[in-house]
């Protein structure tokens, strides 16, 4: 028997195929990413994982965190494949933070959360504040606080913003004190007729002084009642106070704001800032009211005011809102800035319940502006 030469048949081979990592999904946002080779044949999500393989595309919604596996079909030397391959989904942020109810019991609590609405044959004023997310997740309260008031005889539209100070430990309780003194001593001022005599930036200077001086005392006053807080500084906090009313020519608006937050007016021609944030040398730094606020110059330089021929429309806000929506003092002082955020606000002032849908609203979510946030308006003419 012949012996033939022994040829050895050669020995596969196997293919090592390498998968391109895939960038990281959240979880609840919508994903799409290219995720083709041509030794890629399919790509078989889980069940229920909210993706899908197609065109070359992954792409869906994963509604939960974790690691999905895929599996992955690929040709190779010896036919087609199969690989498993990891695509990593990280958590919704706001999933992450807790929603803790403040203490009820403390002799200070107030609502988390609060809104309120006010109509008059002029307009409507409209207010909203919550609680920041920071706050919610360690269980403390709102240091921010509004005042809206209406005086009918005069047509005058009152709003008060607060925002206490992060470092003083009653600053919730300065805050609502500030925004009611500061309230009341203007409609004091309109029932003895203070207001409609108020033609030039001095009589207007001393109007505001009366508000910060009915703040001011309405802070020693607390202090002397309550042996539980310290001092004035205790109840630290900002303060923006705007007025809007008819008057012979038209309509005046008047401003006086300390600390950080924004007024600002639209008179039918374009939105203007009714003052400017104060700001400190670190950052979240401010001024908050003293009676350094009430000296003839600060009183003279805070003291803004404008007349315009129709009812103005007129925002005001804390910090907590103007910081995510306005990132610099240029933004802050752009008037298309301010057009786009009424366009915006239109869709929670025309609900059914503005009030409730501008509360709503401010729980927009916005990476690293956590604080809490109030914001007000005076919208002219009727309005649902």
């Amino acid at each position: 028997m012949p012996i033939f030469p022994f040829k050895p048949r050669p020995t596969p081979i196997q293919q090592h195929i390498t998968l391109p990592a895939l960038p990281n999904a959240q979880a609840g946002q919508h994903y799409q990413v290219p995720f083709a080779a041509p030794h890629i044949a399919d790509v078989i999500p889980p069940p229920n994982s909210g993706l899908h393989w197609h065109n070359g595309h992954l792409h869906g919604t994963p509604a939960t965190a974790g690691d999905i596996m895929l599996t992955v079909l690929v040709r190779g030397t010896d036919g087609v494949q199969q690989i498993s391959h990891r695509l990593h989904v990280n958590p919704d942020p706001k999933s992450l933070w807790q929603n803790l109810p403040s203490d009820a019991s403390d002799p200070f609590h107030k609502a988390d959360n609060a809104s309120q609405r006010l109509g008059s044959a002029h307009g409507t004023l409209l207010a909203a504040r919550i609680r920041g997310r920071s706050h919610a997740h360690s269980g403390s309260f709102c240091d921010d606080d509004f005042r809206l008031a209406i005086h009918p005889s005069s047509g005058a539209h009152i709003l008060v913003l607060a925002d206490g100070a992060g470092s003083a430990h009653y600053s919730r309780l300065g805050a609502q004190l500030a925004v009611n003194a500061a309230a009341d001593a203007i409609l004091a001022q309109l029932d003895n007729g203070t207001l409609h005599a108020a033609t030039d930036s001095d009589t207007l200077a001393n109007i505001f002084d009366h508000s910060l001086q009915a703040a001011l005392q309405a802070h020693e006053h607390a202090v002397a009642a309550h042996p539980q807080i310290p001092g004035s500084k205790a109840l630290s906090c900002t303060l923006l106070i705007a007025f809007t009313l008819p008057v012979a020519q038209g309509w005046r608006t008047a401003a006086y704001w300390i600390g950080d937050g924004a007024i600002a007016l639209d008179d039918g021609t374009n939105w203007r800032l009714l003052g400017s944030a104060d700001s400190g040398l670190y950052s979240g730094e401010t001024q908050f009211l003293n009676h350094a606020a009430r000296s003839p110059e600060t009183l003279a330089t805070r003291t803004i005011w404008h007349d315009s021929a129709r009812a103005p429309r007129l925002i005001i806000m804390t910090d907590g809102v103007s910081d995510p929506l306005f990132a610099s003092d240029a933004e802050l002082a752009d008037p298309a800035r301010w057009q786009a955020l009424w366009q915006e606000l239109q869709t929670p002032l025309c609900a059914a319940d503005p009030a409730t849908a501008l509360q709503e609203w401010l729980g927009f979510w916005s990476p690293g502006n956590h604080d809490d946030r109030t914001l007000a308006l005076f919208i002219p003419g009727k309005h649902p």
